[in-house]
């Protein structure tokens, strides 16, 4: 009988195949433009944990390290992170429509229980979309 992999890899591969599809999709930080050191960013940060939006590619964009650390690390409150703040939401809404947004968060709040078929389902869909990026 073929051992079943544990699920926490399972999320684990899928999670590494969602960034790996978000990151060829951009090719560059969506802020500063680098092509380097990229990361795949969840647009709703609570649904990284176990949101039923996870995986889905309109959930992400692409940062450079430094944008990535410099969003998350700043105040809000402080002039400059808001500025960025201000800038990456104007990408995100002209990426993804309002109403897929508001789906998006809607969903991204619900505790969702990945079970293995539904993740080898994404991951399959994942790894065609990475082939057709090329």
């Amino acid at each position: 009988m073929k051992k079943l992999r544990p699920l926490p890899k399972i999320l684990k591969d899928t999670h590494d195949l969602w960034s790996i599809a978000i990151r060829k999709r951009d090719k560059k930080c969506v802020m500063c433009g680098t092509a380097e050191y990229l990361e795949a960013h969840h647009c709703i940060v609570h649904s990284a944990r176990a949101g039923a939006m996870k995986f889905e590619l309109d959930n992400g964009i692409c940062l450079c390290r430094n944008c990535h650390i410099f969003i998350f690390h700043q105040k809000w409150g402080q002039r400059q992170g808001k500025e960025w703040y201000d800038r990456l939401s104007r990408i995100i809404d002209s990426r993804v429509s309002k109403e897929r947004q508001e789906e998006i968060e809607r969903l991204a709040h619900e505790c969702h229980k990945w079970d293995r078929a539904e993740l080898d389902g994404i991951q399959e869909s994942l790894k065609k979309y990475v082939d057709t990026l090329g």
